[in-house]
Parts: C-alpha cells; structure tokens; sequence
C-alpha cells in the first residue's frame, strides 16, 4: 500500500510504501504527516494541497512553497 505524503503546508510532496501492522492483521500503518488517499494530477501552475479531509489545487501564488 502507498502513502501519500505533504509538507507542513500541505503540499505533496512524495509517496511512501506503507508497512504492514505487527498487531492487526491486514491493515497498514501510514506514517505521519501522509494519508492514503491519492492526490489528483499535476496541473501547470498549481499545487497539490492536503486540507485535511482531501486534496485541492491552489495556485503559486496563493501558497507557500516549501524547499
């Protein structure tokens, strides 16, 4: 399974191949500051963002960009 990750801002940033859980059979533990539900498609000139709940496009301009 994949996590998706994002920086303090939100922005993706990566995935990560999640771990199996020692102590529940068939589940997955997502490391933090990542979720599971996968970010949309690139779109020229905006960002990947996690609100919390899913995953929006902002715009450069209206986001900080992380390094």
């Amino acid at each position: 399974m994949k996590a998706f990750c994002y920086n303090t801002n939100g922005q993706f940033i990566g995935e990560v191949d999640c771990q199996p859980s020692p102590l529940e059979f068939g589940e997955w533990i997502v490391p933090g500051m990542a979720t599971s539900v996968e970010p949309p498609v690139e779109k020229a000139g905006k960002v990947r963002v996690w609100n919390g709940t899913k995953w929006v496009y902002e715009t450069l301009a209206e986001t900080n960009i992380a390094e």
